[in-house]
């Protein structure tokens, strides 16, 4: 390849993913905003500072790979140097990561219903999809001795024990994950009915708003119960996409998944409402951490199950719907607990698909 061929692609290149991919998703998020009925969400403030913050993470990860790694965020012309410095010690795909956050950003400050609820998902979706299926494939290949390992990483799938750094760095983003969840709830939802049910009504004591705190103490205590790290990653892997697919339904359809938050009468009786608010845990983590246990030692885990059984009560019973919460909670449990074998099937169901032109098919 010549030298000026190269030059050349790098161009076109950079104009196809810093110009025209951009403008691409925001014409799509502008002409398909009537067809998108779900709520609007804006934020004039939070959407320029993730906007803002997006960027500079996106542009620092740029600007690392080009100073430590002679080259350019580019698949078709990777860096020849292997970088775990600047950002990268922090994250493992800060471009991927700042886009993210600047299209969140972006779509908050103009709030256009479909830039969030569509474009913004379906475009971190294939961003993951490129990591997993492409860009850490070919990472390995290229540098089979070397590997990154950042601040916050998550850890490694081996059966080595876990150490002190990988069950704190669990537990951040667990907690940092749940409390964002729950205030972006508050902050968005109100005080939203729920579509039916009630609170679960049980004996007086179980009401109390305090209780939930001690699901926080146990959700808290399962990084330093699990030994292994496989099974460490596992339950944070599964209580990351768990909390983030609640989110993204109680955003959605309040009356059906933001009713895990407390009732208005428990919070009219404290004068912390929205502390009481943000340490909500839905049932769901509670069958995760559960069956993390139950994973590593049956014993250990029928003596939790006792515990945990009342956990879900004291949750059930301070929430505004039992049965929606239990209910959504079942079928997030669900959808969290496999995510590998989801991810499989959309894998080799995407590897199966028909393409126009070949094998004698053609498009019509």
């Amino acid at each position: 390849m010549s030298k000026t061929t190269s030059v050349t692609g790098r161009i076109l290149y950079s104009i196809l993913f810093l110009l025209i991919i951009p403008i691409a998703l925001w014409f799509w998020a502008k002409y398909t905003e009537r067809l998108i009925p779900f709520p609007k969400i804006e934020s004039r403030i939070g959407g320029w500072i993730l906007f803002i913050s997006g960027g500079i993470l996106m542009f620092w990860g740029m600007f690392a790979l080009k100073k430590y790694g002679s080259g350019l965020p580019m698949n078709a012309y990777p860096p020849s140097q292997f970088v775990n410095r600047g950002p990268y010690r922090l994250l493992r795909h800060p471009i991927y990561w700042g886009f993210g956050i600047l299209m969140i950003g972006c779509f908050l400050f103009t709030g256009l219903p479909s830039g969030l609820w569509l474009v913004t998902p379906v475009t971190i979706l294939g961003m993951i999809a490129l990591v997993w299926g492409y860009e850490k494939i070919d990472l390995k290949q290229r540098f089979p001795e070397r590997t990154i390992i950042t601040v916050l990483d998550l850890p490694e799938k081996n059966t080595e024990h876990g150490r002190l750094r990988d069950r704190f760095a669990s537990l951040f983003w667990v907690g940092a994950l749940l409390l964002l969840g729950n205030f972006l709830t508050v902050k968005w939802t109100g005080i939203t009915p729920a579509l039916f049910g009630k609170p679960l009504s049980l004996h007086h004591g179980f009401e109390n708003p305090y209780l939930p705190i001690l699901t926080i103490l146990f959700i808290a205590a399962i990084p330093f119960l699990l030994k292994r790290k496989d099974m460490l990653r596992e339950w944070a892997l599964s209580v990351i996409i768990a909390l983030s697919f609640s989110l993204f339904l109680s955003l959605l359809f309040p009356a059906l998944g933001a009713q895990y938050l407390p009732p208005t009468d428990l919070l009219l009786k404290t004068e912390s409402g929205l502390a009481i608010s943000l340490i909500s845990v839905p049932v769901f983590l509670i069958f995760i951490s559960l069956q993390a246990i139950f994973k590593q030692s049956r014993s250990l885990a029928v003596l939790f199950s006792f515990g945990t059984l009342a956990l879900g009560i004291i949750q059930l019973t301070n929430s505004r719907s039992a049965v929606l919460h239990f209910t959504v909670s079942v079928m997030v449990f669900i959808v969290a607990v496999n995510y590998n074998r989801i991810w499989i099937f959309l894998k080799n169901a995407s590897q199966k698909m028909p393409i126009p032109g070949k094998n004698g098919s053609s498009a019509r």
